[in-house]
């Protein structure tokens, strides 16, 4: 397949030889598929060593000696043997499904709070879901500890009685810690309960809650509401100061996947937000939604600083594209940031196979390779190479 030369000219040699070094130095790329965000050349490669596959082969008078520390006096060795046990699961090992009863006779017999913890994580690693009410009494009796490694595991097994634990911290959440505030509204999300909106729309809402909390509780908030959330939303987008900047994010993320028209409008609002963790949360949104929302915005987005956010501009365009489209994205393959670069190359490496935009892409292809930027000449070689062009 031929590469088009437009300008191809007598005084224009220079270029000509700069296209064929450049396609010369694509040949010593790795070929990388076009969809694969990776540094793809070998000079952006740290040289790669190939590492072989480990394979664990545990001996099997191993898991008798862990059946005798488990069954044993010593707490320290039944802390080892527990380790040993979810290190192994971890591992891949099989076999390790003889000794939830071991593990749960050792929680009862261990008075060291360490030694229990410990055991209560191997019995979490084997998916022990029999021991629940025995590691929920831990977490009563307990601390942060016990409810970091523990709440997680009842939440993922439906444990029905903690739920009131959990919506009694909810609903007072200045009698308990962040940590287990946090763990509190995970746990509500991921059981699905319902009986916890009220709960959520406060924290969410509630300026004076520090912004992990709400931002958390906003988005199991979008899980679980019943009611729509759009005048919420649009309350805490009106403040665009900077005291403002958590509202809006929480505005974007009590919108869940809501795709009305009301929210639509608002999201596109917030996608063009100075604050560019705003706008990206916004924009990740819209193309979900429909990328023509985005596409609009592009030439103002492409013009801020922010690498992502010129980056999900280009895939908007590449989402929906025309020629025009491929003039911008072939003008991104000399972006500043080698991100935004790697992208538009791979989004023309896709649009190349449509028929309509093929030629577009050769052209623009060529174009890059005469223009004097080093990094549009270094994306538009290797897309040379990954769709086989020749210069004439």
């Amino acid at each position: 397949m031929q590469m088009v030369d437009r300008n191809n000219q007598p005084g224009d040699r220079q270029h000509r030889i700069a296209a064929t070094v450049c396609l010369l130095l694509a040949a010593w790329c790795a070929p990388v598929p076009a969809d694969q965000p990776l540094l793809d050349c070998v000079m952006n490669h740290d040289p790669q060593l190939p590492v072989q596959a480990t394979r664990y082969v545990l001996p099997p008078e191993w898991q008798s000696l862990w059946q005798q520390a488990l069954e044993g006096p010593e707490e320290d060795l039944r802390r080892e043997a527990a380790e040993a046990i979810a290190r192994a699961h971890r591992l891949g090992s099989s076999g390790l499904d003889t000794f939830p009863d071991a593990l749960r006779g050792a929680l009862t017999a261990s008075k060291n709070p360490a030694v229990r913890l410990t055991i209560a994580t191997a019995l979490i690693e084997l998916d022990v879901s029999d021991a629940a009410a025995e590691l929920a009494a831990m977490v009563d009796a307990g601390g942060d500890r016990e409810s970091l490694v523990i709440e997680s595991a009842l939440a993922r097994w439906r444990y029905a009685p903690y739920r009131e634990a959990w919506l009694k911290r909810l609903a007072a959440p200045q009698e308990t810690s962040r940590r287990r505030l946090l763990l509190a509204i995970d746990a509500v999300r991921v059981v699905g309960d319902t009986g916890a909106e009220s709960s959520l729309r406060t924290l969410a809402l509630e300026r004076t809650q520090p912004a992990d909390i709400r931002l958390a509780a906003a988005e199991a908030l979008a899980i679980l509401h019943t009611g729509e959330l759009i005048d919420d939303a649009r309350w805490l987008a009106a403040d665009a100061s900077q005291r403002g900047i958590v509202d809006r994010l929480v505005a974007v993320r009590i919108l869940g996947t809501d795709q009305s028209e009301p929210v639509r409008q608002l999201l596109v609002e917030l996608a063009v937000d100075p604050q560019s963790a705003v706008a990206v949360a916004a924009l990740q949104k819209l193309l979900v939604v429909d990328p023509l929302l985005v596409q609009p915005l592009a030439r103002q987005l492409l013009g801020r600083p922010e690498a992502e956010l010129r980056q999900l501009a280009a895939r908007a365009l590449f989402e929906r594209p025309t020629v025009e489209h491929v003039v911008t994205l072939a003008r991104l393959l000399d972006d500043s940031h080698f991100d935004v670069r790697v992208a538009a190359r791979q989004h023309l490496y896709v649009l190349a196979e449509q028929r309509e935009l093929h030629d577009a892409v050769v052209a623009h292809v060529g174009e890059a390779l005469r223009a004097p930027g080093w990094r549009g000449q270094e994306q538009a070689a290797r897309l040379a190479g990954e769709l086989d062009l020749k210069p004439e």
